[in-house]
């Protein structure tokens, strides 16, 4: 007999960070490389460039330059800021920002199960994610809305209006 045993994540840990007031961004996070899909999310941002909210994008990796010139040959340098990776003795504080923005998004072409998706829906934020592999059960089961091609910078700008226009419609069910 076999059993399917999901990604763990202190639950009561994430629910007693506290965070202040929500801030008028969305935030990635990840590895800053090709596959992981922040080309796309930068496209998206430029698309929507007059109401684009801020764009928070936290990781480490040989694609930074690239990203950061994709920004600014999108004109949207203004709307995106680059951190570094967040150490995890600083868990708290990667928490918090994650609680103080209006959305997470992860449009990663290539995932096995990433802690950051569970962790993001516990702070009850709206979730936004690639709506394919082991991603999809996040989807199937009304925790995350789905994007069907993150390439598409069109589809992006609208599934993060749609969700930034109404993001109590759009809170994960964290429940189970």
């Amino acid at each position: 007999k076999f059993s399917v045993v999901g990604v763990g994540i202190d639950k009561h840990f994430i629910e007693n960070v506290s965070a202040g007031k929500k801030q008028n961004r969305i935030i990635t996070v990840g590895r800053l490389v090709r596959h992981k899909g922040f080309q796309n999310i930068i496209f998206g941002i430029a698309t929507m460039y007059e109401v684009a909210p801020e764009l928070w994008i936290i990781g480490e990796g040989k694609d930074r330059w690239r990203l950061e010139q994709s920004a600014e040959f999108n004109l949207v340098k203004n709307k995106i800021k680059f951190f570094d990776a967040i150490p995890f003795d600083e868990r708290k504080e990667f928490i918090r920002i994650i609680k103080e923005s209006q959305a997470f998004i992860f449009l990663s072409e290539s995932e096995g199960n990433p802690l950051v998706v569970p962790e993001a829906i516990c702070c009850g934020v709206p979730v936004i994610l690639y709506d394919h592999g082991v991603l999809n059960e996040y989807i199937q089961n009304n925790r995350c809305i789905g994007i069907y091609n993150p390439k598409n910078p069109q589809e992006v700008a609208r599934t993060i209006k749609m969700v930034l226009a109404n993001p109590k419609s759009f809170l994960p069910d964290s429940s189970s």
